[in-house]
């Protein structure tokens, strides 16, 4: 039941489109080439296809960064990206994609996400992923400097004990 409402959304969405559709039919009897052109900007407009270095072509939302195509092809692309390289030049992870560019994301193993990411995220999965990411490494410090913290005071502890001979 959980998709059902978003379902229903999508739905609904939909109808209401071809209702529009079937309202410019006057339109379409006019001048057909002008009705498939207003059709196709008025839904592709809102999509940006990008091309990937193997030929994969990418559907995102128009206004989405390179950052944002890095996370769409993997989370582990997105979270170790060096850099991106868009129509074959470096460009920085706020670069807003456009229509036909072609995509490499150049990734290092040891490459981390900077939290500047968060601003230029255009889409919210890309910046709850990031968000996930700065929050486990975040919890990560704190288990480190609460180890650090227990073994030093067991240490000194220790050291205060007098030696049994």
């Amino acid at each position: 039941q959980r998709g059902k409402p978003q379902k229903a959304k999508k739905q609904s969405r939909r109808v209401a489109w071809l209702e529009s559709l079937a309202d410019k039919d006057w339109e379409l009897r006019a001048d057909p080439q002008a009705f498939v052109q207003e059709v196709l900007r008025d839904e592709l407009g809102k999509r940006c296809f990008v091309f990937l270095r193997d030929g994969t072509i990418l559907n995102l939302s128009r206004g989405c960064t390179a950052l944002d195509a890095a996370f769409k092809i993997h989370s582990e692309v997105g979270l170790h990206m060096l850099y991106p390289e868009i129509n074959d030049k470096q460009v920085p992870p706020f670069y807003e994609l456009q229509n036909g560019d072609r995509v490499n994301i150049v990734t290092a193993e040891d490459a981390v996400p900077q939290r500047e990411w968060l601003a230029c995220a255009f889409l919210r999965s890309t910046r709850n992923r990031l968000s996930a990411h700065f929050r486990k490494q975040t919890k990560e410090k704190d288990r480190a400097v609460d180890l650090a913290a227990a073994l030093a005071t067991a240490a000194t502890a220790a050291a205060a004990l007098p030696l049994v001979h």
